[in-house]
């Protein structure tokens, strides 16, 4: 017996009900981190904006970790007035090698169909490349491995281990949560927590430690950091910066802007995570179109272009780094479904560049729009590593690269064709990069780029080509790759 998607759609939505009712720390929605942010921001100007302190750990083995039953528990506890009945259950599950291992799982009693006798079609199952065992699952044959964890698939495991972690947090780390001025923030099981008081830092690491022995599980001291001066026997890596970076965010120290985190695509093949099937579409010039209306605001979230917390120098910085990030992606596209780019090509390829730009700084601007038009902090107390690109040093030279950082005198107003412009420059720099595959294309862009230049005027078109480094293609894009 399977379930059909009906019975995953019940069984999160009575998950997610549990987890916003006893988690405190439940952050799933970057409008949730933006909320609490605000709120820490807000208390830390009140103070005099403090120097800031930061922890930085996650659980390992998380989802192996959790404990069924104390979490059967959890779930009966929190899920009684709604009527819920939860069962635990055994079934076998075939690995990759062909061997059969017991696995325990929650299930929800009340759905159409017991999960007892089957499980997700996609519980915990990885496609990987570069084996060679064949199992067969269904009437194909897959290249398989097995993942340990909660088979219900990835949304209701996340929702488990985090209701888990959440109770756990609830029971252990509640005066860190509810201290005034300070910022605590779990993922599923990543922790974050920033406080002017760096006391607080190593009390947290020993009443985590306590928390660890008490339910069983590990902190990952390999992935454990802070930005102060600890003790030797305390296991934490020191990293001293004004910039933390938590599950693809970046939250400054110093002046309290947020921005996407790209390293985490370092060393990836952009190819291996785009869609490539040509269902539902009437051309290739069709399927770039649909294609763009995905990926046009996949990196930016209303966090990161919220100017009551970024200011206009750090929301176009973020504009023009998420238009680059498209033109990896359109250009992975690109390669798929035009073997030749011929002239009519070549001029839907740059109608679908200007449309995805277009709709890119339209996004941002609608919403720098409905909030305030003035940051929470002046442009002076921004750091260079916030609004300007970080020092590059030469292995071997000891030589630096500073880029010029535009000074506050230089007012900088962000409407739509000062972030169309940051987008295109971002755009064009794929295009220059392969030139002979769209040499047909940047002409065509930079006729584009000009008007905007003769509309926006020299002295603007100078501030917004300093902040991005004059269109350079930024530092956290160096690893990312497009292998055809």
């Amino acid at each position: 017996m399977v379930i059909t998607p009906s019975d995953t759609k019940d069984f999160k939505a009575m998950l997610y009900y549990i987890d916003a009712k006893i988690n405190k720390t439940r952050v799933f929605v970057p409008s949730t981190i933006l909320k609490v942010w605000k709120n820490f921001v807000t208390e830390w100007k009140s103070e005099g904006c403090p120097k800031l302190f930061y922890f930085r750990t996650d659980i390992r083995d998380a989802y192996p970790s959790v404990s069924i039953s104390t979490l059967k528990e959890i779930l009966l506890d929190a899920g009684g007035e709604k009527g819920h009945r939860m069962v635990l259950k055994k079934f076998k599950v075939i690995t990759a090698g062909g061997r059969t291992m017991d696995r325990e799982s929650i299930f929800d009693d009340h759905c159409k169909n017991n999960w007892h006798s089957g499980i997700h079609s996609r519980p915990f199952w990885l496609w990987i490349k570069n084996k060679t065992e064949l199992i067969m699952l269904g009437r194909f044959w897959n290249i398989l491995q097995v993942l340990p964890g909660l088979p219900q698939g990835w949304g209701p495991s996340s929702l488990l281990c985090s209701i888990y972690y959440g109770y756990i947090d609830s029971k252990m780390y509640l005066p860190f949560i509810e201290s005034p001025g300070r910022f605590f923030l779990r993922i599923v099981d990543d922790y974050l927590f920033i406080t002017p008081e760096p006391i607080e830092i190593s009390d947290l690491n020993h009443v985590m430690k306590m928390g660890c022995e008490k339910y069983n599980i590990q902190l990952n001291q390999g992935k454990s950091e802070t930005n102060m001066l600890v003790r030797s026997n305390i296991p934490i890596s020191p990293r001293f910066c004004d910039t933390v970076t938590f599950c693809g965010w970046n939250f400054c120290l110093t002046c309290a802007h947020v921005s996407r985190d790209y390293k985490k695509y370092d060393g990836q093949d952009l190819c291996s995570t785009v869609a490539f099937q040509l269902k539902n579409t009437e051309s290739p010039e069709h399927f770039i179109r649909l294609r763009g209306t995905v990926i046009t605001s996949a990196r930016l979230k209303p966090i990161v272009i919220d100017p009551t917390i970024n200011c206009n120098r750090r929301i176009l910085l973020t504009t023009f780094e998420a238009s680059t990030f498209l033109s990896f992606r359109f250009y992975a596209i690109c390669r798929v479904v035009y073997p030749t780019l011929s002239n009519l090509r070549a001029k839907n390829v740059a109608m679908s560049i200007r449309m995805c730009c277009g709709r890119l700084a339209g996004y941002v601007s609608r919403n720098c729009d409905m909030l305030s038009s003035t940051s929470t902090l002046e442009v002076q107390q921004c750091s260079e590593n916030c609004c300007g690109r970080q020092k590059i040093f030469h292995q071997g030279t000891g030589e630096s690269h500073k880029p010029s950082v535009p000074t506050p005198s230089s007012n900088l107003v962000l409407n739509h064709d000062s972030l169309l412009f940051a987008a295109l420059i971002g755009f064009r720099i794929m295009l220059h990069k392969h030139h002979e595959v769209f040499k047909k294309v940047i002409p065509q862009i930079n006729r584009r780029i000009s008007e905007l230049n003769t509309k926006l005027g020299s002295d603007r078109i100078a501030t917004i080509l300093s902040i991005i480094d004059h269109g350079k293609i930024p530092q956290c894009f160096d690893g990312i790759s497009i292998k055809m």
